[in-house]
């Protein structure tokens, strides 16, 4: 939507036809090594790797669906070395993790999650309720109590699934 040239002062004669001449190539090639094309090709790029990533991630939900957690780990631990900057990502991976009773991994996952989510995200409960998971089953009772109580005071919608959980753990 880059207009890739315009031309000003153009003589208009009535009567008679004007000619213009000018290369469209040319032009099309000096407009490439403007700085707004290259915003476009990175644009470009990013929304291909976005792309991979959903595939990945929904491979991986199908995987967790089928409780092949073994098989959704490794597809979340591709995605991640594809990009560690989306916190589903590792949020996910934490997931991936806890069903396939790897509590060590699904704790650093979890707080990855945490530290790469903004701090008005709606899943931030959900990620510190997954923490809160990882660390009782760890046998961190104390650390997975306080993560719950931060699932519950981002989430309060959350505080009957983590207590829950810690309760059924604790028992």
């Amino acid at each position: 939507g880059k207009p890739l040239f315009f031309y000003n002062k153009v003589p208009v004669h009535s009567g008679g036809e004007i000619v213009v001449d000018f290369d469209l190539a040319k032009l099309k090639a000096e407009a490439a090594k403007e700085p707004g094309n290259k915003e476009v090709e990175k644009a470009k790029k990013e929304n291909e790797k976005i792309k991979g990533l959903n595939a990945l991630l929904q491979q991986a939900a199908q995987q967790k669906k089928e409780n092949n957690y073994d098989a959704a780990v490794a597809t979340l631990e591709q995605a991640a070395a594809q990009d560690q900057t989306h916190d589903l990502v590792y949020a996910s991976l934490g997931d991936a993790y806890l069903g396939a009773k790897k509590y060590p991994e699904a704790e650093t996952a979890y707080n990855k999650a945490i530290a790469l989510a903004a701090p008005t995200n709606k899943a931030l409960g959900n990620y510190y309720s997954g923490l809160a998971l990882a660390l009782a089953r760890e046998g961190k009772t104390d650390l997975g109590m306080a993560e719950c109580d931060k699932a519950v005071q981002i989430d309060p919608s959350a505080a009957g699934q983590c207590y829950f959980n810690q309760g059924a753990i604790l028992t």
